[in-house]
C-alpha cells in the first residue's frame, strides 16, 4: 500500500522503481500461466502465492473446454454440414474467403490480458460466434419459403412419404399448403399410419384448405407393384401436378441381383423411379408438369477423385466407383451384377442424370411449358428417418443438422416455384437443373471438379455426362421394355 501511494511520508519504506518493474513483470507472467505458478515471497515485496491446485483446475477444465469444441464439436460440424459450407463457398468466395482470415486473425491476434492472442475462453467464445453465423446464414438468413399458396389445389405423388424427407414434404404440403398428397410406401400399416397422422392434424388447424394425404402401396423392387401404383393412382380419379421421387436407402454391399438380373439398389433407387415417371406422364399429359428426384452430394464423389488424384495412385487405391460412376462400363456391365460398395453414388448420380435429361425427352409434355425436372440436394436434415436422429441430444438439437422444417424448403421450392421464365430459371430451359441446400438452382455437374482434364486424365466433364445421361436414359428404357414394365 505504501508504494501505490508515493505522497506518503514513510517513502523509504518503498521498494526501488527498478524492483516494482521486476514485480509487475513477474507476476504478469505467472498469471498468463494456466498450470502451476508461485508468487513472490514476502521478502520479494510480499505477494502472496495463489493456491497451485486451483491453476491446476482451471488449466484442465480449459483443455476439456478445447477438447469438447475443437477436437469433437467442430469436426462434427464440418461433417454433417458440409454441403451447406461448399455451397456458401462457391456462391460468396470473397465473402467467404474474407470471413475465414478474419477470423483466423482473431483468433491468433485478438485482445488479450496476456501477449501472444487470445486467452483459451476466448477463443472458443470467438469460435462459436463463428459457427452461430454460420447456422444463422444457411437456416435463417438465405433459406427462404415458397408461396405455400401455390399448393393449394394440386396434387403431389410422394415416394418414401412414411418417414423421413418425403414425411415431412408431405405433412407440409397437406397441412400447411392445402395440397392432395398421394403418399407411396412400401409398408401398407406404416403408409395408413403416416396419412392418418398428417389428416389428423389438418383437421385440427380448423380451416378450409382441403388438404389430405392419401396412403397407396409401392414396392419399388418391383416393376409390377410400380405399375399398380401409378394404376391405383389413376383409378383414384386425381390428376397428378407433381412428381417427387424420393425413395431411397443406403444398400448393402454383396446383396445379390435380383429376379430381373440386375442390382438391386439401382432398380429400386433409378429404374424404378424412371418407369414410375414415364407412366404418370403417360397417364396426365396435362397435367403433370414437375418431377423432383432426391439427389445427394455424395454423388461428387464420381468425380473428385478423378479430378485431383493421379492416375497411379486412384489405382493403388481400389475405389468401387468408376469416372463419372454410371458410364457405358456400368450401363453394360456393372447394372447386372451385385451390389457393390459404390452403389448408393451411382445411383444418386443416377438420379441427377435422370432429371438433367428428362425435359429433353418430353419437351413437348407437361402443357405448353414441358415438364421441367430437378434433383435436389439437401445435406443433412433432421428427421426420424435413423434413430441417432432422435432424442433430446440429437445431431439437431446441437446444431450439427438442419431442422426438417428448413431441409425440406429446397424440395417445396423444387415442387412449388415455377421452373422456367427469367432469372436463375432460365437454366430450366436447357435441360434439367440441381437445386442446392439453399434452394437456389444450379447446372448439373457445374462445380470445379466435373472437370474434362483432371489429374487422373479421365474425363469428367459436364458435357461428357450429358452424353452418359442420354445413354442411361436409352439403356433404362431398354431394360424396362425388354421386361415387360414399359411398351
Amino acid at each position: 500500500r505504501l508504494c501505490l501511494f508515493p505522497h506518503t511520508s514513510n517513502r523509504q519504506a518503498c521498494p526501488s522503481k527498478h524492483f516494482q518493474r521486476n514485480i509487475h513483470k513477474k507476476t504478469t507472467t505467472k498469471m498468463c500461466r494456466p498450470t502451476s505458478f508461485r508468487g513472490l515471497d514476502a521478502k520479494d515485496g510480499g505477494v502472496v502465492a495463489a493456491a497451485p491446485s486451483r491453476s491446476i483446475g482451471v488449466g484442465l477444465l480449459v483443455l476439456l473446454a478445447d477438447v469438447l469444441l475443437f477436437a469433437i464439436y467442430v469436426p462434427g460440424y464440418v461433417f454433417f454440414r458440409i454441403a451447406e459450407l461448399i455451397v456458401l463457398a462457391s456462391s460468396f468466395p470473397v465473402q467467404c474467403a474474407s470471413t475465414a482470415v478474419a477470423g483466423l486473425l482473431l483468433l491468433q491476434f485478438g485482445p488479450s490480458s496476456c501477449s501472444g492472442g487470445p486467452s483459451l475462453p476466448r477463443r472458443h467464445l470467438i469460435a462459436v460466434a463463428l459457427l452461430a453465423a454460420l447456422t444463422y446464414l444457411t437456416d435463417v438468413a438465405l433459406p427462404s419459403p415458397p408461396p405455400m399458396e401455390l399448393a393449394r389445389g394440386k396434387t403431389v405423388v410422394i415416394t418414401g412419404a412414411n418417414s423421413g424427407i418425403g414425411y415431412e414434404t408431405a405433412r407440409t404440403l397437406v397441412v400447411e399448403g392445402g395440397s392432395t398428397v398421394v403418399l407411396g410406401c412400401r409398408n401398407e400399416r406404416r403408409c395408413a399410419d403416416a396419412a392418418g397422422r398428417i389428416n389428423a392434424e389438418a383437421a385440427a388447424r380448423g380451416d378450409d384448405a382441403g388438404g389430405e394425404a392419401v396412403p397407396l402401396v409401392v414396392d419399388l423392387s418391383s416393376f409390377d407393384s410400380v405399375k399398380a401404383f401409378a394404376s391405383g393412382i389413376s383409378s383414384l380419379g386425381l390428376k397428378v401436378d407433381a412428381l417427387f421421387n424420393n425413395a431411397g436407402y443406403v444398400p448393402s454391399p454383396g446383396t445379390p441381383a435380383n429376379s430381373y438380373g440386375l442390382d438391386p439398389a439401382f432398380t429400386s433407387m433409378h429404374l424404378s423411379h424412371h418407369l414410375l415417371t414415364e407412366l404418370l406422364l403417360g397417364d396426365h399429359p396435362a397435367t403433370l408438369r414437375t418431377v423432383v428426384n432426391t439427389s445427394s452430394g455424395t454423388h461428387h464423389q464420381c468425380a473428385l477423385p478423378f479430378a485431383y488424384v493421379p492416375s497411379s495412385l486412384l489405382r493403388r487405391m481400389d475405389m468401387p466407383q468408376l469416372p463419372g460412376c454410371v458410364n457405358e462400363s456400368f450401363l453394360w456391365g456393372g447394372v447386372h451384377r451385385s451390389t457393390d460398395g459404390a452403389a448408393y453414388i451411382q445411383s444418386k448420380v443416377a438420379n441427377v442424370m435422370h432429371a438433367s435429361e428428362l425435359p429433353r425427352r418430353h419437351r413437348g409434355g407437361g402443357g405448353d411449358g414441358g415438364v421441367k425436372a430437378a434433383a435436389i440436394d439437401l445435406g443433412w436434415v433432421g428427421t426420424s428417418i435413423r434413430p441417432f436422429m432422435q432424442g433430446n441430444l440429437s445431431p439437431t438439437s446441437l446444431g450439427w443438422m438442419r431442422s426438417a422444417e428448413v431441409g425440406i424448403l429446397p424440395v417445396l421450392h423444387a415442387l412449388l416455384t415455377p421452373m422456367d421464365g427469367g432469372g436463375e430459371n432460365r437454366l430450366a430451359a436447357e435441360g434439367g437443373v440441381v437445386i442446392n441446400v439453399l434452394g437456389k438452382v444450379e447446372r448439373p455437374f457445374s462445380y470445379p471438379w466435373w472437370k474434362e482434364d483432371g489429374w487422373s486424365g479421365e474425363n469428367v466433364g459436364a458435357e461428357r455426362m450429358k452424353v452418359l445421361a442420354g445413354k442411361l436414359w436409352d439403356r433404362s428404357e431398354e431394360i424396362l421394355q425388354r421386361n415387360g414394365a414399359l411398351r
